[in-house]
């Protein structure tokens, strides 16, 4: 076995630091903490470091932002290619600050139809590159002009950067069926849908509903039937109403929410 050495090491139950922090490890998994190491192990001394467990992001976008990225030019000058390069190093630098595992919360760029953030994850697992778990959700389904459609936020002019049906630009219960039936197909592991408004929207208060309620109904039956949770960025108190009483799974945000949307989510 494997048998690291620390200063100390966090235990998440109890609330402190334990010291020394002494893991041992067996091929991939932990086997032991705490404890001495064994006759035939392999000891390597981390001197005055904290172990701690580790660190799950539930929503980050791996295919946005990082080196070399613009919120003003990158929408329409960074091709799928690039992106997957630059993604590389966000997963690198997502891992080694500690987190090991990650939902890819929804692609909102133009990629021709693939699925970048299951891209991305095949080949962390293969091994080709260093990144955390990536529990990829594919393009975030949206409707025209809604919080999560890119040209949105960019004020493009009509006709810049269309996204497709594919890409999750979808309206009406046909669509957003067809949608995340794609998401699906091509890998996506949960689905994420704009249930409202943002705070960095340029249409409308950021606390309203943006799919009715029949539209998130049909997106979450056509997940559930496959086995697929669905994640909502959310944040006003009708819309997380709205979305818990369709059945999505989990309120993204949520922080223009009131008592009673609070209870009916309990």
């Amino acid at each position: 076995m494997l048998t690291l050495k620390a200063a100390g090491l966090v235990d998440v139950d109890a609330g402190e630091i334990v010291r020394p922090g002494i893991l041992r490890i067996d091929g991939d998994r932990i086997a032991e903490v705490g404890g001495p190491a064994g006759p035939d192990d392999e000891v390597i001394d981390l001197g005055e470091l904290i172990l701690l467990p580790g660190l799950m992001d539930m929503e980050v976008n791996l295919l946005m932002g990082g080196r070399g990225e613009t919120a003003d030019r990158s929408p329409v000058q960074d091709d799928p290619p690039l992106r997957m390069l630059r993604a590389v190093g966000n997963a690198r630098r997502t891992l080694r600050a500690g987190f090991t595992t990650v939902r890819n919360l929804g692609l909102f760029v133009k990629t021709g139809g693939y699925l970048l953030d299951v891209a991305l994850a095949k080949a962390i697992d293969a091994g080709y590159i260093d990144g955390p778990r990536v529990i990829p959700a594919g393009h975030a389904i949206t409707p025209t002009g809604g919080h999560l459609d890119p040209t949105m936020f960019a004020a493009f002019a009509p006709g810049i950067m269309e996204l497709s049906v594919e890409e999750g630009i979808a309206n009406g219960v046909d669509e957003v069926r067809k949608s995340v039936r794609y998401q699906i197909k091509h890998g996506a592991k949960l689905i994420k849908v704009c249930a409202s408004g943002g705070v960095m929207s340029h249409t409308g208060l950021p606390g309203a509903q943006h799919y009715s309620d029949e539209e998130l109904r049909a997106i979450v039956d056509e997940a559930h039937r496959r086995g697929l949770r669905v994640a909502a960025h959310t944040h006003g108190a009708d819309a997380v109403r709205a979305a818990v009483e369709a059945g999505i799974d989990c309120i993204e945000h949520g922080f223009l929410i009131d008592d009673d949307a609070i209870a009916l989510m309990v």
